[in-house]
């Protein structure tokens, strides 16, 4: 069962702003108990997908996350985020990453 903090944010929400360590093992393990937690926008229209993409470094651990995320929902990177919610993030963000997924 997803639970949902005060502000709608699921356990990946919080890994994916928060974590440092061992992040793409508890991003893997979250994505296998619940799948459906990387679909789920919280209260601010943010996805776990938004979260990684916000982290002042885009780091080899940060990247991996990033495609397993893609991976479980593709479809993440054209859901536009927070106040921008109507420009997807791929447009945001184009030709500054590169993701394989």
């Amino acid at each position: 069962m997803l639970k949902l903090d005060q502000f709608g944010a699921n356990q990946l929400h919080i890994a994916c702003d928060f974590l440092t360590k061992n992040l793409v093992e508890v991003t893997g393990f979250l994505i296998s108990a619940c799948p459906e937690s990387v679909r789920v926008a919280s209260y601010n229209k943010m996805l776990p997908i938004h979260l990684l993409l916000g982290c002042p470094s885009l780091s080899k651990s940060i990247q991996k996350a990033m495609s397993l995320v893609l991976e479980e929902f593709p479809g993440s990177f054209d859901i536009g985020c927070g106040s921008d919610s109507n420009k997807p993030i791929n447009e945001r963000f184009s030709g500054n990453i590169s993701i394989v997924y």
